[in-house]
C-alpha cells in the first residue's frame, strides 16, 4: 500500500533550507537555478518516515532523484564519507568534528551509546 503524501508547510521547508545553509546534504552543492534544492526524507515515507523536521534534509534535484526511496546510507556507499557530509552540512570545522568523534568514543567506552542497527 502506497503511503499518502502530505504537504510540507512553508515554515518547515524554510527551516530545513536555512539550517542546511542552502546546500545539498548529499553532495554539498549550493543552491542555484540550474539545480534547485528540494526536501528529502531521511527515512522514506514508504518505509515509515514522516514529514517532521528531524526527518528532512535539503537535497539538490539530482541527488534526491538518485536516492529515491533508498535508505540514506545508500547515498554514501563509495562516495564522500558520511561524517564529512554531516560536517559540511552543519558548518562544523574539522576540529569540531574531531572533538565530536572523541566524545563519541568516550561515550561508547562508558557504555552510553547504543549501536544503531
Amino acid at each position: 500500500m502506497k503511503t499518502k503524501r502530505r504537504h510540507i508547510g512553508v515554515h518547515i521547508s524554510s527551516a530545513v533550507l536555512e539550517f542546511s545553509n542552502y546546500r545539498c546534504f548529499y553532495c554539498g552543492a549550493e543552491f542555484n537555478t540550474d539545480n534547485p534544492l528540494t526536501l528529502d526524507h531521511i527515512v522514506p515515507l514508504c518505509s515509515g518516515g514522516t514529514n517532521q523536521l528531524n526527518n528532512l534534509v535539503a537535497a539538490c534535484k539530482v541527488c534526491n532523484r538518485e536516492k529515491g526511496a533508498k535508505p540514506i546510507g545508500a547515498m554514501f556507499e563509495g562516495k564522500r564519507h558520511f561524517e564529512e557530509a554531516v560536517r559540511v552540512y552543519l558548518g562544523l570545522s574539522t576540529f569540531e568534528l574531531a572533538v565530536l568523534r572523541v566524545l563519541r568514543r568516550i561515550r561508547k567506552m562508558l557504555g552510553l551509546v547504543r549501536e544503531i542497527s
